[in-house]
């Protein structure tokens, strides 16, 4: 469909559950997509589940971890 073509989706919690279930959508629909994990272990398996998504290790409850997804795209 492409309603989201051009569009970059930053998903907390993104490694998991309805979060994966997100990005797998937003995917479909042509955003790039970034999510957030809180493990090492959860972000490889979204690196698994997710192959052309960008995963990162990030805490968004931690102010210091999440400045890991403060840069730019």
């Amino acid at each position: 469909m492409n309603t989201l073509k051009n569009k970059i989706a930053l998903i907390t919690g993104g490694t998991g559950g309805m979060g994966a279930a997100t990005a797998k959508r937003f995917k479909v629909e042509g955003a790039a997509v970034i999510v957030t994990g809180s493990s090492n272990a959860s972000a490889e398996a979204a690196r698994k589940e997710l192959p052309d998504v960008e995963v990162i290790v990030s805490d968004a409850g931690d102010a210091a971890s999440a400045k890991k997804i403060d840069r730019p795209c």
